[in-house]
């Protein structure tokens, strides 16, 4: 069964691999490391309540998100 929940700060290297994969099946950036940076982004933005994001799980596995960020 699908259950969604608002991602936290603990959730941030979990976002920020989906963020980095889905930016690479996109041809949006190369397979460079940008690990750090994307940490960094979403540490700064959950900090400052600037983003909103939505993970949508199958059986505990992250299916989908959602972000809204301000």
């Amino acid at each position: 069964m699908m259950e969604y929940r608002k991602a936290t700060e603990k959730d941030i290297d979990l976002i920020s691999e989906i963020r980095r994969v889905q930016l690479i099946h996109e041809k949006a950036h190369e397979e460079v490391e940008i690990r750090e940076e994307l940490r960094t982004f979403f540490e700064h933005a959950f900090a400052e309540n600037r983003i909103v994001q939505i993970l949508a799980e199958d059986n505990g596995t992250v299916a989908a998100t959602g972000a809204v960020i301000f």
